[in-house]
């Protein structure tokens, strides 16, 4: 794998900090001895700068000995020897700063001429320095990465969402298309103009289907016209066995549900009931409260007729579950089937 070589800019805020902390110059100025106006000026004009054009090339040299030893030794590899190697670098660098210092900074002295209380504290200073700009950049580094990492595992999850949402979507899809052209295979033989008006409707719905393929939610408005279009197909087959009605107010047109959550319920209503002249099927769509209630009038087929084992109604589960944490219900009250979906609001800012 090769090493990325982008640069965190983030490391910058190291010395840019260092800027605005204003012990850390005063500090600086009792070490230096800076007592008077025209030195005090001195430094911060001739001094300051230098240091910090330094601390810039130093947290960018940290950075990069960070990022290549995160390639080639990771923390998760073996935590001691990293431990070690990072401690190596950091002393590795404070020595050649103070060797290389000078050339590039002649006003400002080394670290290891700098008046410190004793020899030891002089030498052990510069590469105390070091390691904790090593440590600094470290987290920086382990944060950025932390960051990317839940980034990408968010867009994973979002992609396992997607495609998990699609296979629920098809297996609506090709039931749907089987009763469909069931129902046209035979009206085209009977009613040329009826069979017409039946393909036109089976273009919309199939318009709308590609239309809102990689869409999570829809509109309940854009649902029930689609809803209007496949009651009209149905209807063709059973007649006078089936009655539709919808009251939805203007507000919940606005709410959102997920793709083909209405015709699921209408085609289960027909695929598990029985629908005749003589015991017609009603199926009424309404709102109440944050729900919308889909209801049929139960009158179960016998088990030999159809198996049922409650496929769509599951799926349909799982669409919630892939996008919100609110559930939808089915139960049986009195003599009708009640579905009730959860309606979700959408921010569209």
């Amino acid at each position: 794998m090769k090493l990325k070589r982008k640069f965190n800019y983030k490391v910058l805020m190291i010395p840019l900090i260092w800027l605005l902390l204003l012990p850390i110059p005063i500090g600086i100025m009792l070490i230096y001895g800076l007592k008077t106006v025209e030195e005090v000026q001195f430094f911060l004009i001739n001094i300051v700068p230098e240091i910090f054009l330094y601390f810039i090339f130093q947290v960018m040299v940290f950075d990069f000995a960070v990022r290549s030893l995160n390639h080639y030794l990771p923390w998760n590899k073996n935590l001691i020897l990293r431990f070690l190697v990072d401690l190596l670098v950091a002393g590795s660098l404070a020595a050649i700063a103070i060797n290389v210092f000078p050339l590039f900074f002649p006003k400002v002295p080394p670290p290891n001429e700098i008046k410190f209380p004793s020899h030891d504290t002089r030498i052990a200073m510069p590469i105390v320095m070091h390691i904790l700009i090593m440590v600094i950049v470290e987290l920086i580094n382990m944060y950025e990465e932390k960051v990317n990492l839940e980034i990408s595992m968010e867009k994973l999850k979002k992609e396992q969402i997607t495609t998990k949402y699609n296979v629920l979507k098809q297996q609506l899809d090709h039931h749907f298309l089987f009763n469909s052209l069931s129902v046209l295979s035979s009206l085209i033989y009977e009613d040329v103009k009826r069979a017409d008006r039946f393909i036109q409707e089976l273009s919309k719905i199939y318009r709308y289907t590609l239309n809102i393929q990689e869409e999570l939610v829809v509109s309940v408005q854009q649902e029930l016209q689609f809803t209007d279009s496949y009651v009209f197909l149905i209807s063709i087959r059973f007649e006078e066995g089936l009655f539709f009605e919808k009251n939805v107010s203007d507000k919940v047109l606005q709410k959102y549900i997920p793709p083909l959550s209405l015709q699921l319920l209408i085609e289960n209503a027909v695929k598990h009931n029985i629908v005749s002249k003589e015991k017609p099927i009603h199926i009424r769509v309404y709102e109440e409260g944050d729900y919308l209630v889909v209801t049929n009038t139960y009158q179960p087929r016998l088990l030999k007729d159809i198996a049922s084992n409650h496929k769509g109604l599951n799926n349909l589960e799982k669409k919630y579950a892939l996008i919100t944490d609110k559930v939808p219900s089915f139960k049986v009250v009195n003599k009708d089937f009640v579905a009730k979906i959860p309606l979700i609001e959408v921010d569209n800012d």
